[in-house]
């Protein structure tokens, strides 16, 4: 099978040298796509002409730049963020991997959790129930509390099975993304952009439909933008609509997909743990902070969370899990 391949990329146009040198990154790999689509959100204005990339004006949103999928004749799509840098052999290497390992998508950890500091990854297990594990040949987990567990000492340079990934860079088969309908989770749009964990509802999405992914570690591709998201202080709606996000892709991912009765009670249980994790959490920050805003924050978002579900717009969703 020869690589015939699209690129799709999302953008504002405000990434600036770092989007230029992904263009430039795209077109000096061995094998070159068929066509770079970047899909700028209207209003926007267009970013300066690097190379051959066509613009498509589409209407703002992460999940409503990400769903759009082009009608050509290609079987593949690497699917990128604005800042990421591709080594020359980037697609070479995900797509002998993809079709030697008989995978659907092969996802580049832009994201090492595993790197992260000691005092990092307490905070996000205390704050959030994320939790590391040995080498279990497995990459991300995602648990039923609908937080994840992270592979913490990964072989150099491994490709394990996945659960998720990081969502600025992905190579996979056209069919695959179009099959599990993500324009149908342009609801996420309706919320601020980066609140909401869409690459996870995604990933998990094509994961829980049969896709079979593999996380590749130190790959090379770089997420030029990696940790600028994650300033030390959030406005109080993005706390508030993060908290909210625990719930409602907690809740359709995870909830929705069971159906006996001792399984829901077990995903119950395991949110609960989750949502008592960072009640305490928040607490402690909210006392040596002198400032209650992360802690009502998270009661209040969770709160709406509940409320959300409720809602004629959430039960008028399609399934999950398509038939």
């Amino acid at each position: 099978m020869i690589c015939k391949y699209d690129v799709l990329i999302r953008t504002i146009g405000k990434a600036g040298e770092k989007y230029v040198d992904e263009i430039r990154s795209l077109y000096h790999q061995t094998i070159l796509p068929n066509r770079v689509i970047v899909y700028i959100a209207e209003g926007f204005n267009l970013p300066p002409r690097v190379d051959k990339e066509e613009y498509i004006i589409v209407h703002k949103g992460l999940v409503h730049q990400r769903a759009v999928i082009p009608d050509d004749n290609v079987d593949f799509l690497l699917v990128l963020d604005d800042d990421v840098y591709m080594p020359p052999d980037a697609v070479e290497k995900m797509y002998a991997q993809l079709i030697n390992n008989s995978v659907d998508c092969v996802i580049p950890d832009t994201f090492p959790t595993h790197n992260l500091s000691m005092k990092e990854k307490l905070v996000a297990y205390f704050s959030n129930d994320v939790t590391p594990r040995c080498n279990d040949g497995y990459a991300v987990k995602i648990k039923k509390s609908g937080a994840f567990s992270y592979n913490n000492c990964p072989p150099k340079g491994a490709l394990l099975e996945t659960q998720c990934g990081a969502g600025p860079a992905f190579f996979i088969k056209k069919a695959t993304f179009a099959a599990i309908r993500y324009s149908e989770e342009v609801w996420v749009d309706d919320f601020p952009a980066g609140t909401f964990y869409e690459d996870q509802l995604m990933f998990y999405k094509l994961y829980k439909n049969g896709c079979r992914m593999q996380m590749w570690y130190d790959s090379g591709v770089k997420h030029l933008d990696a940790g600028t998201n994650n300033q030390k202080e959030k406005s109080y709606e993005k706390l508030l609509y993060r908290a909210m996000a625990n719930y409602v892709i907690w809740h359709r991912s995870i909830l929705g997909t069971v159906t006996g009765s001792w399984e829901r009670f077990l995903c119950h249980m395991a949110y609960f743990y989750r949502f008592m994790c960072g009640v305490n959490t928040r607490l402690v920050f909210a006392c040596l902070r002198f400032s209650p805003k992360h802690f009502v924050a998270y009661i209040k978002g969770n709160i709406k969370g509940i409320r959300y579900v409720q809602g004629d717009v959430y039960k008028n969703l399609p399934p999950y899990i398509i038939e």
